[in-house]
Order: C-alpha cells, then structure tokens, then sequence
C-alpha cells in the first residue's frame, strides 16, 4: 500500500506566491531606506536646488576590509553633454562646493560627482569629478574669510 500523495490547493499556491512577493517588495523597501537614510537630505537639497536632476546618492570604501579613501558618491542628471561641454567640470565642482556647505563632510576623503545625459535607448554620456575633502574646506573657510 502507498501512502495518499498529498496535494496543494491552486488557491493556497497562488496565495503564498503573493505573500512571499509582498514579503520580497517589503524587504527591498526596508533595505533601500535604511541604505540611503543617511544621504536623504542631501538629496534633497540637490533635487530642490537643481530640478530634474534625479541625484542620487551614496558613500563609504570600496571594500571595507581593505584600506582606502571613503568617498561620498553623488550621481546626477545633467541638461548638457558632459562628455563635451567644458562647463562640466565646473558645474561637478559647483556641486560639490554646494554639498559641502550643506552637509557635514568629516567621515569623508574625497566627493566624486558623476553626471550623465542621454536618451532611453540612445548614446549616454557621462563625465566625473573627484574632488579631495580637504580642497573643498580650504575653498569654503576661504570664502568665509572673504565676507
């Protein structure tokens, strides 16, 4: 005699096929706030101060177990090719300088700005700025010794 073959119900797989995507889509979500919590604000200040520019934001090593520069990572959209224009390299520092005043940079080395511009489906070109902490300071203490 073999044992009855147990069965699962249509109904009963389908329903835990969306719990286990509900649970999937809230681990996600938690995942993402926890990650870009401490860069919201800059963000923010980024999105308001450059419209359309879809910053995004992020920092720390490449590889924490290995030493290195702790770079904060800020990702923009810009409205002109930054492959080609030459005012790319001063709007990256422009963007940097307006970071720095507005956010506290001591757990950071260096800022790098990276901007693209492009079409869905089509060439998109980018360009990025490094920019040392320590040079970002000097040219803010020094436009507070200006004023």
């Amino acid at each position: 005699m073999q044992p009855a073959r147990r069965t699962l119900s249509g109904r009963w797989l389908v329903a835990g096929m969306i719990g286990f995507g509900l649970l999937l889509t809230a681990g996600l979500y938690t995942y993402w706030t926890l990650y870009t919590a401490p860069f919201q604000h800059i963000m923010q200040s980024l999105a308001e101060r450059y419209p359309g520019s879809a910053p995004r934001v992020d920092g720390g090593k490449p590889r924490l177990d290995r030493p290195g520069e702790t770079t904060l990572r800020i990702v923009m959209k810009s409205e002109f090719d930054p492959e080609t224009s030459p005012a790319a390299d001063s709007f990256a520092r422009d963007v940097a300088a307006f970071v720095a005043e507005t956010s506290d940079l001591k757990g950071y080395d260096a800022v790098e700005v990276h901007l693209f511009h492009g079409e869905p489906e089509e060439h998109v070109s980018q360009h990025a700025v490094r920019v040392s902490v320590a040079e970002l300071d000097a040219n803010t203490n020094g436009d507070d010794r200006e004023r």
